[in-house]
């Protein structure tokens, strides 16, 4: 396997009250448990940056302008499970202003590959070797229309000659329920437009994917 899924997460962009979703708040409005449950809380010591909460193999970190829900696992089972948390967060605090919702696949190479290479090059890069300019990093990008929202798709080429691709499904509004909306797609629909994405658009050769249960 070339290339494997890490750090998927849901992202919903919005003025979050973080005086409402403390541990015990995160504990009670987004994972339903019963008051008084441990969670594990990670408290950065070094930057200045929201604590994260797990239960289970979910991960929350509510910023000011965020909330951040991620599996600790990069599946659609995982996935689905963050998408379900960030209907109950949009659900149980629908006063919140929100802006913005995405779902984000991303993909790193474990070595070179020639069909991202394609993807990423550009006669450009002639032009900085005529001058003896080498190119550490390269990138290509797009944004598509899909249903109601887009998709915007980033291959990156890295310095170490691998390669990063992301696929954030984005929906802007200002309406909770268009958020919880765009939640509700299914995974079979998300996995077959990223599959679509990754084999016809970009080309990966068939097999150079490990979709098996990968830890972040």
């Amino acid at each position: 396997m070339l290339i494997a899924p890490v750090d998927w997460s849901v992202v919903v962009l919005g003025a979050w009250n973080r005086a409402i979703l403390t541990p015990s708040g995160i504990s009670k409005r987004l994972f339903g448990l019963p008051a008084g449950t441990q969670l594990e809380v990670f408290v950065p010591l070094d930057v200045l940056a929201p604590f994260k909460v797990r239960h289970e193999d979910i991960n929350v970190i509510a910023g000011s302008d965020r909330l951040i829900i991620s599996p600790e696992y990069s599946t659609n089972a995982g996935i689905k499970k963050a998408m379900g948390i960030a209907k109950k967060a949009l659900q149980s605090l629908p006063e919140t202003p929100v802006t913005a919702a995405g779902i984000n696949f991303r993909y790193k190479s474990e070595k070179p590959l020639e069909a991202l290479a394609e993807a990423v090059g550009h006669e450009i890069d002639q032009a900085f070797s005529d001058l003896e300019l080498l190119v550490l990093t390269r990138s290509v990008s797009r944004a598509v229309r899909w249903k109601k929202g887009e998709i915007r798709i980033v291959v990156s080429q890295e310095a170490d000659q691998n390669y990063s691709i992301l696929l954030n499904f984005h929906r802007e509004s200002n309406e909770t329920k268009d958020l919880i909306e765009w939640f509700s797609i299914t995974t079979g629909t998300l996995s077959k437009q990223v599959d679509d994405i990754l084999y016809k658009c970009l080309g990966i050769p068939d097999g150079s994917i490990n979709n098996e249960d990968k830890k972040r």
